[in-house]
């Protein structure tokens, strides 16, 4: 079983280490941040190491797994994986147990990240980064973005186009064949019918896009 140190000590992290720990998949040796960032000693009683001392206080082989949820377009948590790789760090993924998974595993990028009952079709790319929550149906041929963030249920419709840095809220639905344009943010609930536009910001059924809104003035979810 792979060893995994999982970066960060929020409750997300934590939220991570309970799936990974139900299911078996990997085994999580430690939490870490930067020494500075700490804010808990342990997370369900598995130390959290000072990033700074990760390798003489690890004396195993592991992979990192970047643990934070939706942030400013997602771009901190690709600012995490950069800062890790920076160091020679390798980084993992989590695949649950319960995901269907009908694409080849070539197609799955590092730091992916795929939650109980998701379905991910044949010929899926998941670029590295993407997280697909529980019970979302990502259908045949589509691309999801490098460091997009799939809330829980979305549907996608097959051959679609995500570009990077896209967040796709709960039980929203994705027709086939369009493109979601970068750093798009699709509220909860919507059904999007035709492409976007980069950094908008749709809801409704049918989505349209809010006028002077750009998805960069949603900081946090």
């Amino acid at each position: 079983m792979q060893n995994i140190v999982i970066f960060g000590d929020s409750k997300y992290a934590e939220r991570i280490y309970e799936y990974i720990k139900c299911e078996h998949v990997l085994n999580v040796v430690a939490f870490t941040n930067e020494r500075n960032f700490i804010s808990r000693e342990n997370v369900q009683g598995i130390p959290v190491v000072p990033f700074e001392e990760l390798r003489e206080r690890i004396d195993t082989d592991f992979e990192i797994l970047v643990a934070c949820g939706y942030s400013k377009m997602n771009h901190l948590r690709e600012k995490l994986c950069d800062f890790c790789r920076a160091h020679g760090y390798k980084l993992g993924r989590f695949i649950s147990r319960t995901a269907q998974i009908y694409t080849d595993p070539e197609k799955i990028g590092e730091n992916v990240m795929v939650y109980p009952n998701a379905f991910i079709g044949p010929n899926v790319t998941l670029e590295q980064g993407a997280i697909v929550s529980a019970s979302c149906s990502i259908s045949h041929d589509s691309v999801i973005g490098k460091f997009s963030f799939f809330s829980t249920g979305v549907v996608v419709g097959g051959s679609t186009d995500f570009d990077p840095y896209c967040f796709v809220g709960l039980h929203s639905t994705v027709k086939n064949s369009i493109r979601i344009a970068e750093e798009s943010f699709i509220g909860a609930g919507a059904n999007v019918l035709h492409s976007t536009e980069p950094y908008g910001v749709y809801v409704g059924n049918p989505a349209r896009k809010i006028p002077n809104k750009r998805s960069t003035d949603i900081e946090n979810i």
